[in-house]
């Protein structure tokens, strides 16, 4: 067993009842924050060192690599996309590896990336400016083999998708955009089919592209999910209506949304596990969450 491995085996969740355990944890937390071989946004930060041990444990992994791979945007914490698509390809989840189809079409795409400039004190808000940009056109989709199963599931993302869910104010969108996509096909195929191989974080890219103002709201939402049973009433909860969207502030998601809770009907309680892990305010997250209940009613009409 190697030193890292039997560090992460004494450094339980145990440390949160256990004052012994605790004492010895802080010590070497302690140890891991004076380290130049921490990432900076961990050093001399031992309390943080600490969480990111426990982590460690719950993941049967390095510290040090936990560590490596960690990142924390406005108080959240995410995983570098390699990380988890690495984890999940070794967590048995899949037969075989994820990999992936690229589609490109000709012509590039342009649109206008937004910029974060500053922030405005009086609306609360980030201030951007916009600068015309490129990206190819592209359609990725990443797949795999449940092993459990012999199920091949897929998810695809687009360049189109990129513009207008905002990934593609990243720059590396336009230099490394099929590296890109490539990570978030990925990432969403992994928190639909495998969400416990990360313990349900999302990837740092991910965090980074919601905005500031909603962050703080997430976990209310989960709570408010939590609390309702029937699909329909996970829907009220969340705030959703079936009122055409703002073509200034995003696509008309009315239609999709409607398939959606058709979909939900015909599966009944089962949905209502499969809502409260997806993401339900961008059209990436609906789709990605009616690709799960179609694979869901794909089973159960199967099993009848």
């Amino acid at each position: 067993m190697s030193n890292e491995t039997q560090i992460a085996s004494r450094t339980s969740g145990d440390i949160y009842n256990d004052a012994a355990a605790l004492d010895h944890s802080w010590r070497v937390a302690k140890l891991f924050a004076s380290s130049q071989l921490v990432p900076k946004h961990l050093q001399e930060k031992p309390a943080d060192c600490l969480i990111a041990l426990a982590l460690a444990h719950q993941l049967h992994e390095s510290p040090l690599v936990v560590m490596q791979n960690i990142f924390i945007v406005s108080g959240k914490a995410g995983w570098s996309a390699q990380y988890m698509i690495g984890r999940a390809n070794r967590a048995g989840v899949f037969k075989g590896r994820i990999n992936w189809r690229i589609e490109r079409r000709p012509k590039d795409l342009t649109f206008q990336r937004r910029e974060k400039t500053g922030w405005d004190n009086n609306a609360k808000k980030p201030t951007y400016k916009e600068t015309p940009a490129t990206m190819p056109d592209l359609t990725v989709t990443a797949f795999a083999t449940l092993a459990d199963t012999g199920e091949v599931i897929e998810f695809s993302v687009t360049s189109q998708m990129a513009i207008a869910e905002g990934w593609a104010d990243n720059v590396k969108y336009s230099s490394l955009a099929e590296l890109m996509l490539r990570y978030r096909s990925a990432a969403f195929l992994i928190r639909l089919y495998a969400p416990d191989v990360m313990l349900g974080y999302q990837t740092v890219e991910e965090i980074e592209t919601i905005p500031a103002t909603e962050r703080g709201e997430v976990f209310d939402l989960d709570l408010k999910v939590e609390q309702q049973t029937n699909p329909r009433d996970v829907r009220q909860a969340l705030g959703i209506t079936d009122t055409p969207a703002n073509p200034e502030t995003g696509p008309d998601l009315t239609e999709l949304r409607e398939r959606v809770a058709d979909m939900e009907d015909a599966l009944g309680d089962q949905a209502a596990e499969l809502r409260a892990r997806a993401d339900l305010m961008s059209e990436a997250g609906l789709r990605a969450y009616q690709s799960a209940l179609g694979a869901a009613l794909d089973r159960a009409l199967g099993g009848e």
